[in-house]
């Protein structure tokens, strides 16, 4: 789930970021994302906030992206 989404940075929330495997996975692939500078999970709340360079990553990209992950 989205809950909060400006250019430069998003944040997801889903219950299986819980999984600490899963989170690290999540960070992993965002981080090598094209334009994406920092992918920070926390697995106590099942979160994951990406902080990325929205001339080089557009949102739409990001979204779609995030949905397939």
């Amino acid at each position: 789930m989205l809950t909060s989404f400006i250019d430069g940075r998003l944040r997801l929330r889903h219950k299986a970021l819980k999984n600490p495997d899963t989170l690290a996975l999540l960070e992993r692939t965002a981080i090598g994302l094209e334009g994406v500078h920092r992918a920070v999970g926390h697995p106590l709340t099942g979160s994951l906030l990406l902080t990325y360079d929205p001339k080089v990553l557009s949102r739409e990209t990001l979204l779609e992206t995030a949905e397939r992950l």
